[in-house]
């Protein structure tokens, strides 16, 4: 609830509020744009008090289901000003959440605009609502060395595409950022953690490649199995630092197939 400390009055959302607003996301989803802009404006014109919070993010549908319309567009917005970049970071963030992916990359500048920054931010949408594969491909158009320093914007992509490495086996590669990361801002402690990750996957790999190889005596292999269980022992308590991106059940419907499962 949002105090008005002029009027005293009370401003809120109510259940049934928050009802209507799932409704509005998901006619914007399944493309029904002007009844969620109509359903917009009768709201709007009801006159009713909202917080700041709830009536900024009506706004925002508002414009997403305008520039899905083609009342407006993607050219037509701000590009300057105080709060352009807040502007168009929020509108990509919620435009990726409701699933409108092409709009988003028009937003953070498709291949005409080309801006690092809202282009670090797509790729941190997509990332957050669980197109892997997509955030990969757009980590992949960033500049190499740019993305190897991890210096902001870079940083939170690079942490990213330390995450997609680690899960794709990669555990070499994904550690060198994730030490580089940990390096350079010494506050951040996931980073250690995954890099922890990295470490015990790539010597729980070489151990059962070694079982595989060299098929060891009973003895060897009883204390080769022994550090594997504590490898796992090991990788269950870095895992339960919550370094690694977890996803919602709907945000792991956009999630690529995994044949195997990665302890993180």
């Amino acid at each position: 609830m949002w105090k008005d400390e002029e009027t005293n009055h009370s401003v809120s959302v109510s259940l049934g509020d928050d009802i209507s607003f799932l409704n509005l996301e998901h006619l914007i989803r399944c493309g029904e744009h002007k009844q969620a802009l109509d359903t917009i404006l009768e709201w709007k014109n009801n006159d009713r008090p909202f917080s700041e919070e709830f009536a900024e993010s009506l706004e925002q549908l508002s414009l997403l289901a305008r520039l899905c319309l083609g009342d407006v567009s993607v050219q037509s917005l701000p590009h300057s000003g105080a709060n352009t970049y807040e502007l168009i970071s929020a509108l990509i963030q919620r435009s990726v959440q409701l699933g409108l992916l092409d709009l988003a990359d028009e937003l953070a500048g498709g291949n005409d605009t080309y801006d690092t920054y809202q282009h670090c931010e797509l790729i941190i949408s997509l990332y957050t609502e669980g197109y892997v594969e997509r955030a990969k491909s757009k980590l992949m158009q960033l500049n190499a060395t740019m993305l190897k320093e991890a210096q902001p914007p870079f940083t939170r992509p690079a942490y990213i595409l330390g995450e997609i490495l680690h899960d794709e086996g990669r555990f070499e590669e994904a550690a060198a950022i994730f030490e580089r990361l940990a390096e350079q801002f010494p506050d951040l402690a996931k980073a250690r953690f995954a890099a922890s990750s990295c470490y015990l996957h790539t010597t729980m790999h070489r151990l059962m490649g070694r079982i595989e190889l060299y098929r060891p005596g009973e003895e060897e292999q009883l204390r080769i199995e022994k550090y594997l269980n504590d490898i796992s022992e090991a990788l269950n308590i870095v895992h339960s630092t919550n370094w690694h991106t977890s996803w919602s059940p709907a945000q792991s419907r956009n999630l690529p197939p995994q044949p195997s499962k990665v302890i993180h």
